[in-house]
């Protein structure tokens, strides 16, 4: 009988936890209060002209410890959500394997992960960082461009 019980509230635990995923879109899961990344490279260059705002690309990969340690560290962070998203269109570009070929990492050079790319709404490059950074190291990147832009 407690073995019975067990599945059952096992089963009635899966069915709960599917349902809920149902519910949530991959974006927002993924999101979890962090930045809300832009998936969609056509979508987030056209947002980028209409809003008259530069792109943030974040390449990016589930399997790089680095990349991982700087969403925690850096994008999950209220004040850097909301600086972003205040001032840049955000661009993730992940990448599901090390080996994985993309367009815009061909057209940026990427190198390795995690890189940033600051870019003009029509994609000029306009600057960069390559591997992992502080909060304030990436404010100071994003800084720097709103200098630039003014």
């Amino acid at each position: 009988k407690n073995k019975r019980t067990c599945l059952l509230r096992g089963a009635a635990l899966v069915a709960r936890a599917v349902a809920w995923a149902a519910t949530v879109s991959p974006a927002d899961a993924k999101r979890a209060d962090g930045v809300a990344w832009e998936s969609d490279a056509d979508v987030a260059f056209a947002r980028a002209r209409s809003e008259g705002k530069p792109v943030l690309l974040d390449f990016w990969g589930e399997w790089c410890k680095p990349c991982k340690r700087m969403d925690s560290k850096v994008f999950m962070k209220p004040a850097m959500r909301a600086y972003i998203e205040g001032h840049f269109v955000p661009l993730r570009v992940a990448l599901p394997r090390p080996d994985s070929e993309h367009p815009l990492v061909t057209r940026y050079m990427v190198m390795r992960l995690p890189t940033l790319v600051i870019t003009d709404p029509d994609g000029a490059e306009l600057g960069r960082h390559a591997g992992n950074a502080s909060p304030r190291e990436i404010r100071h990147l994003l800084d720097q461009y709103q200098k630039i832009k003014k």
